[in-house]
């Protein structure tokens, strides 16, 4: 080698070496090109996942629905047997088979069998289908509802409606009540917290039998001498 060539060669070497702000310079540039590249890029990110949001709300969305005529029950029981107190002090219960109950608080029944203890006896309910409100007591029975009254009088209708707190039941549909007296067909009743407060509504008609009432006293007779003995 001549002494030329060994005198450019420490300064070829030099040009290849790079300063420590050219390194900086490179890496700075680095970054800007990186935050502009984030500035395309996460806004069109931003608006991919608001178009998905929004396509999977059309996708899934449905009609609104009302919780008395929920399909989505909140809970689910099988041979229920729910059970209070009434204004009045007294317990009342209701069992059914099955029962499911919706985010208001009202329960639907299958095959209702309640009790109610009034003021002065015991009220039974028995129906195919029927609703309860645990909170407020109001209460619907449908489908070949009886009602029993202190083993007195026996109620058969299609619908009824009242509120176990109350003890106050009434229907609307033709009725007809079988007693110690013969049988009684109305348009509706109201039984009012008591098994002897019955109030009969639209052309009510009474069937009385004889044979239970032949020897009742009529009224302003006087009573029959009895025997004395010796």
């Amino acid at each position: 080698m001549s002494e030329e060539d060994t005198r450019t060669a420490p300064r070829l070497d030099g040009l290849n070496a790079r300063t420590p702000a050219a390194t900086r310079f490179a890496a700075a540039a680095r970054h800007r090109r990186n935050v502009m590249r984030l500035r395309v890029v996460l806004p069109v990110l931003a608006l991919v996942c608001i178009a998905a949001v929004f396509i999977s709300l059309i996708a899934n969305q449905r009609e609104d629905v009302h919780v008395a005529g929920s399909e989505i029950p909140g809970i689910e029981m099988h041979a229920p047997v729910l059970k209070g107190t009434g204004e009045n002090g007294k317990p009342y219960q209701v069992a059914a088979t099955d029962a499911v109950q919706s985010h208001d608080g009202t329960v639907a029944l299958t095959n209702v069998d309640a009790t109610v203890e009034l003021q002065d006896g015991t009220m039974t309910l028995t129906a195919r289908q029927g609703s309860l409100h645990q909170k407020t007591g109001d209460t619907t029975v449908d489908g070949g509802v009886v009602i029993e009254l202190g083993g007195i009088y026996r109620f058969v209708t299609e619908h009824a409606e009242g509120n176990m707190k109350t003890g106050i039941f009434t229907g609307d549909q033709p009725v007809r009540v079988e007693g110690p007296m013969g049988t009684i067909d109305a348009a509706g009743f109201k039984i009012e917290k008591s098994v002897k407060r019955v109030t009969f509504t639209g052309g009510v008609q009474s069937v009385i039998e004889p044979d239970k009432v032949k020897d009742a006293p009529k009224p302003g007779s006087k009573p029959a001498p009895t025997e004395k003995t010796p």
